[in-house]
């Protein structure tokens, strides 16, 4: 990664660009975009994100990534990862139509702001990202599959408000309620957008034990928008965390 910043008057840019190993196929046909220690095919990613801070508690940044995914999946003999960095290639099946496997683009750009300020702290961000069309296989299909192109979006905006503002008590200060809203859609696979395609409010209470240090309990509220009627299309759930910054 080369990152930095630059001064533009009172004003601050800052850049990244990185190169990597590059997103990966879930069997599902999503896209899997955490970093892998292993590439499963021969193309880096590359991306980046720049920020623009007006002032120093307000900041705007726009981020991409462009990279492709393979079209056949590995798999490791024992106990490997699902997608082999170490393992075998999948034997590929007689041709099923006479479809061959295919790589295929996939492109993310993203939006973020974030204003902290005082006791407030105000967060947005949005996220599209989008795979081409593409022959697929893997381990227990029968054939070659088919993809049609698959478009990712998700948002979120979040509002947290420290009380240290309000009371000088040593323990009340510390706390910060924080209330998040969040969508996310699938277009392209409808087993995908069963499982991904949501609305989820989360209402939490953060205790700031140091300033790089948190504790915080979180109450979930999810609504599944693409379940079908006889699947449960709601979820609750009560999360405990604790986190630190380094």
């Amino acid at each position: 990664m080369l990152r930095g910043c630059v001064s533009i008057g009172q004003a601050i840019a800052t850049y990244s660009v990185a190169v990597g190993n590059g997103p990966r196929l879930s069997h599902e046909g999503g896209v899997e975009f955490e970093a892998k220690g292993g590439d499963d095919d021969s193309n880096k990613a590359v991306s980046g994100r720049i920020g623009f801070l007006p002032a120093p508690y307000l900041e705007v940044g726009g981020s991409f990534l462009v990279g492709d995914v393979s079209g056949i999946a590995e798999v490791d003999e024992v106990g490997g990862d699902e997608h082999g960095d170490e393992g075998d290639e999948v034997p590929l099946p007689d041709a099923m139509n006479e479809l061959l496997p295919t790589d295929a683009k996939v492109t993310l750009w993203g939006a973020d702001a974030a204003y902290t300020r005082g006791p407030w702290d105000i967060r947005a961000e949005y996220l599209n990202a989008k795979r081409d069309p593409m022959n697929t296989a893997f381990e227990g299909s029968v054939g070659v599959e088919a993809l049609p192109e698959l478009e990712l979006e998700a948002w979120y905006a979040q509002i947290a408000y420290s009380i240290s503002n309000i009371t000088d008590h040593k323990i009340l200060q510390r706390f910060e309620p924080v209330v998040r809203y969040a969508e996310s859609r699938v277009t392209g696979l409808d087993e995908l957008a069963e499982e991904a395609a949501e609305e989820r409010l989360d209402v939490g209470l953060n205790y700031w034990i140091a300033p790089s240090i948190v504790v915080r309990g979180v109450g979930e509220w999810r609504d599944f928008t693409a379940r079908h009627d006889d699947d449960p299309s709601s979820e609750t759930r009560y999360i405990f965390q604790f986190a630190y910054e380094f």
